[in-house]
């Protein structure tokens, strides 16, 4: 980080074990940390926070003050749908396995993994 004289960490989530190695990090170096939600609670938006998300929101954590909070926001806009149908995404994963059990024999660094360690019974090592 100091190296590359980064100014600003995003993490996807602030709470996998990489990302709270990395945003403790850039804590300590001074590095301001921004974090997106997942989106559990609000499927359709994305929600960026600076310092964290969820327990770790800056936001106030009663009603009174997120009541008083949103007397000052603007109104949210309506989400627009990006589109990810579920068929799609069934011919991409079909598309994936099917090249990962055919195609193997062109990508030498992939090998046979047992079947207890891997679901798809294959690695890429």
């Amino acid at each position: 980080m100091d190296e590359e004289q980064v100014t600003d960490l995003h993490v996807f989530g602030d709470w996998r074990p990489l990302h709270r190695e990395a945003v403790l990090l850039a804590r300590v170096r001074g590095i301001r940390v921004w974090a997106y939600e997942e989106g559990y609670l609000r499927p359709d938006y994305i929600t960026m926070e600076q310092g964290g998300v969820n327990g770790l929101s800056s936001l106030p954590n009663t009603r009174e003050g997120m009541a008083e909070l949103a007397a000052h926001c603007p109104d949210v806009p309506e989400a627009r749908k990006g589109g990810n149908p579920q068929t799609v995404k069934t011919w991409r994963a079909i598309a994936h396995y099917a090249g990962t059990i055919f195609l193997w024999v062109f990508k030498p660094t992939v090998r046979r993994a047992p079947a207890a360690r891997s679901g798809a019974g294959f690695c890429a090592c």
